[in-house]
């Protein structure tokens, strides 16, 4: 008697923590992209004999939303909001805790690259001692045997770091098999074995890697801090420590931002989230922002959209941004 007399005496109450809980805690099979803004790396990077920057240099980002009820309505009424299905950022049937683990390679990767690029540019000594293939993702068409966290050490007896895995893959036929020699986290070496297929008319073996390495600097020590900015975060980082290393002051007091990938031989690659990153640096009263050649058009179709007033650079190349600044 007392339970029904407690239920019925605070039901109101009772009902409106269920919906609390449906409507904020419930989530759909969706992920919800938003504006998001700038993170100033200027002081992430700290470098032995560098200089403090005369200005800002920021990453940009998106934000990505759990979308509960709240969030996907406000998606379907914003035109700054958008929402998408979960499957859309999955390859395959991976687990949340596959998706880390490429995330924080990827993050190493971008690391990396950044600054083995940016000595280069700079005119600095800086040496690759190790390279580490790491399998990072695996499609449902794979007929494969290699898992996520692999480092593939061999195809077919050739070291992998003397080959073009792609081009290798590309010039046998759908059907064959390649022998791999791998390692894992434990450094317990085994062989594994994959068949290429075609995916989409291109041949492959289903897997999606990225070639991390170790670097020697015998001249200046560079500690990046911090985790923010992931792969699409490389660009702005290898930039950043450039401009500390040059004896140029080329910020000369401006904001700059920018997104992008970059490889080891200083290409900016493209990226997703482009109309959130753009909201967002309108918002954080950016100057100047560079992006990648491909997302050059929808940058400024956003900026024409919304008549936002800053100046966009696209870039192909670290050196296209150097050069830029210096003019």
């Amino acid at each position: 008697m007392k339970i029904k007399a407690f239920f019925k005496e605070n039901i109101s109450y009772i009902i409106i923590l269920i919906v609390t809980f449906l409507l904020f805690y419930i989530e759909l099979p969706f992920y919800i992209m938003a504006p998001g803004g700038t993170i100033d790396i200027s002081d992430k990077v700290t470098i032995d004999d560098g200089h403090k920057l005369n200005g800002k240099v920021n990453m940009l980002y998106a934000s990505s939303l759990k979308a509960t009820i709240p969030t996907y309505l406000f998606a379907k009424i914003s035109n700054k909001w958008d929402e998408f299905p979960n499957s859309e950022r999955q390859i395959g049937h991976e687990s949340s805790s596959d998706v880390e683990f490429r995330d924080k390679i990827l993050l190493d990767n971008s690391v990396d690259n950044a600054i083995y690029v940016a000595y280069k540019a700079s005119g600095k000594d800086i040496q690759i001692k190790n390279v580490y293939n790491y399998v990072i993702g695996k499609v449902d068409e794979a007929k494969c045997e290699l898992a996520i966290g692999d480092i593939i050490l061999e195809a077919d007896g050739k070291d992998i770091t003397s080959i073009n895995l792609n081009e290798y893959i590309a010039s046998l036929e759908v059907g064959d098999n390649i022998d791999f020699k791998v390692t894992d986290d434990k450094d317990r070496i085994s062989s594994k074995k994959c068949s290429v297929v075609d995916i989409d008319g291109a041949k492959k073996v289903g897997i999606l890697y990225s070639q991390n390495f170790d670097y020697d600097t015998s001249s200046i020590d560079i500690k990046f801090n911090g985790s923010e900015g992931g792969s699409s975060g490389g660009f702005m980082m290898s930039l950043s420590i450039y401009l500390a290393l040059s004896d140029e002051d080329l910020l000369r007091g401006r904001n700059i931002a920018g997104t992008g990938t970059i490889d080891i031989n200083g290409v900016v690659g493209e990226i997703g989230g482009v109309k959130y990153k753009i909201i967002g640096a309108h918002n954080a009263k950016v100057d100047l922002v560079f992006v990648p050649l491909e997302n050059y058009n929808e940058a400024m179709y956003i900026v024409n959209k919304y008549n936002y007033d800053m100046e966009i650079v696209k870039v192909h190349t670290l050196e296209d941004a150097i050069n830029y600044l210096k003019g």
